[in-house]
């Protein structure tokens, strides 16, 4: 059993008790339980029958989505800790700033390893700019990793979350709207060349 799957069933346990605990936010823990799960079991059914390349690229997800299955369980731990009074209610403002660290220091790792996996694809077969896309994406995500470490030890609590959101979102955004431009562009230059 790999990481991930050790990751999102943890997650996945701690989704269910929170449900039963907390059921008024059902529909938190339903997505806590269910993201992850369809994330993981998508993984696992494109790893089947890919190339070794393929194989690369499969299991640097499967340690995101380990990173996001632990995120959101310390997440949750920490919330059902304050709720079952383990924790007083700076315990609330212990896990949000440790989340938030928890979150930059992934961003930045995994934007440091990025530009790092090699193009499934022949240079001349990709849909896209394989080593220009992961270098802005893995150049987003370390700023942004590092803009929420900075933001979560530096602002008022409320004041990180918010920015925390910006900032995630921003680096998103510019993320998928380079790979999606690379993508127009290579469509473009196939059409133009046949």
């Amino acid at each position: 059993m790999g990481l991930a799957a050790v990751s999102v069933t943890v997650t996945a346990v701690l989704g269910v008790v929170g449900w039963i605990l907390m059921p008024t936010k059902a529909i938190t823990w339903i997505f806590v339980i269910g993201f992850p799960l369809l994330l993981w079991a998508f993984l696992e059914s494109a790893a089947r029958g890919s190339t070794e390349a393929e194989r690369g690229i499969v299991r640097m997800h499967r340690l995101m989505v380990a990173a996001l299955a632990l995120i959101l369980s310390v997440d949750m731990g920490m919330d059902l800790a304050v709720h079952a009074g383990l924790l007083g209610p700076d315990g609330g403002l212990v896990e949000q700033r440790f989340s938030g660290l928890l979150k930059g220091a992934l961003f930045a790792l995994w934007g440091n390893h990025l530009p790092k996996l090699m193009s499934p694809w022949s240079l001349e077969r990709e849909p896209f700019d394989w080593q220009g896309v992961h270098r802005f994406v893995g150049r987003t995500a370390v700023a942004a990793g590092l803009g929420l470490v900075v933001v979560c030890t530096t602002l008022p609590i409320g004041d990180a979350d918010r920015a925390a959101d910006i900032i995630i979102v921003t680096a998103c955004a510019l993320a998928v709207g380079y790979k999606l431009l690379s993508v127009l562009g290579y469509s473009g230059r196939e059409r133009r060349s046949t």
